[in-house]
């Protein structure tokens, strides 16, 4: 009976051990699309089922891309490269990383992979001429066969694009060729971050740096080993955010006036030229609604030179624009001037129509005498 209890106690031991080395196990997927490469090859390294950061390491017979720290989420593609005949090792430790499960939990172990890498075949020289012809014609012949077998990749996608401290809208899909992306006045250049998934594609940047307000793009051209090229665009629209007002229009009591230059919310400082204007009606309006407006000089305006102040605040936040507004106020010597003319026009008027009256007359008569 007491050999049994031991038996059973010992049983119930290695199942809470079997248990706890069952949640050890839960860890990083990592595996290698090739089991044996050639000095130069490349291939493919994936590692999947985890969410959090590792260090990526390979190796002196290989070279990984990318490595080092890196963030992995549920899943992460590289690239790797045989530089030596022998056993390439790529080992991948969590940092702080945990499985992407239903339930995760805290991976702790390391995974590694190997692969077998074999040196480049070598050609013999023969010591006779005849050898040596033969030899030469035939590693030409391998050559070709060779280039022929081996084409050049196509492969243009990218595999990741980023912008440092920005978003992309919508998020990153390797066949999704465009994104939005806004912007304030205060930023002027974007810093990238664009991997291929073929390392021997090259990538060029174009348009993220001196970046006007509107709209404009930003293009990541991906050319491929053979040539082949395909282009990622970023729509960036950069507006102005600072505060200040959006319109602005004056009038009289009479008429709608206008003001130089042209409105635009970053120029402050405006000028008017008016005649006999007493006040002005002001319409000013924020670019933020919660922002106060205060109007002050546009009534009672004198003769000569006026200031008008506009100010727009917003919390502790204050933009000032100013009308300058040259009123003349005609004296009576300038209103006897115009009604002067006024008439002299007039006159002149009256007295061509007098003139072409008699003309008339006289023609009636003439020909009244005529037919008599």
């Amino acid at each position: 009976m007491k050999n049994l209890k031991l038996l059973l106690f010992t049983f119930i031991l290695l199942i809470i051990l079997f248990f706890n080395m069952n949640v050890e196990a839960a860890g990083i997927g990592l595996s290698i699309n090739k089991s044996t490469v050639t000095e130069g090859d490349t291939f493919t390294i994936i590692i999947s089922g985890i969410n959090g950061k590792v260090t990526i390491s390979g190796n002196s017979n290989i070279s990984i891309n990318p490595s080092g720290t890196q963030w992995v989420e549920g899943k992460m593609t590289l690239t790797g490269t045989a530089k030596s005949a022998g056993t390439g090792t790529v080992t991948v430790t969590p940092v702080n990383a945990s499985t992407d499960s239903l339930e995760p939990e805290r991976v702790k172990n390391s995974a590694s992979k190997s692969i077998t890498i074999k040196a480049k075949e070598t050609s013999v020289p023969t010591n006779t001429k005849k050898e040596t012809k033969t030899t030469t014609k035939k590693e030409t012949t391998q050559k070709e066969a060779k280039k022929e077998e081996i084409k050049k990749s196509d492969n243009t996608n990218l595999s990741s694009l980023n912008i440092k401290d920005f978003t992309l809208t919508p998020e990153f899909n390797k066949d999704t060729l465009k994104y939005y992306l806004s912007i304030n006045q205060t930023i002027n250049n974007l810093e990238l971050d664009a991997i291929s998934e073929d390392s021997k594609a090259k990538i060029e940047i174009l348009g993220n740096e001196d970046i006007a307000f509107g709209t404009s793009n930003i293009i990541i051209k991906v050319t491929a080993e053979d040539g082949t090229n395909k282009e990622y665009i970023v729509e960036v629209n950069k507006q102005d955010t600072s505060l200040g007002l959006s319109s602005l229009s004056i009038s009289s009591e009479t008429e709608n006036l206008r003001f130089s230059p042209q409105f635009d919310k970053k120029i402050t400082n405006y000028t008017l030229n008016t005649e006999n204007v007493s006040k002005l009606n002001i319409e000013a309006l924020a670019n933020y609604e919660d922002a106060n407006i205060e109007i002050i000089g546009n009534s009672e305006l004198k003769n000569g030179n006026n200031l008008i102040t506009i100010k727009v605040q917003k919390d502790d936040e204050v933009k000032t624009y100013t009308l300058t507004v040259r009123n003349h106020k005609p004296s009576l010597i300038d209103k006897i001037s115009t009604l002067w003319n006024r008439w002299w026009v007039v006159f002149i008027v009256a007295f061509c129509s007098l003139v072409q009256t008699e003309i008339a007359i006289n023609y009636v008569i003439k020909y009244y005498k005529a037919s008599k």
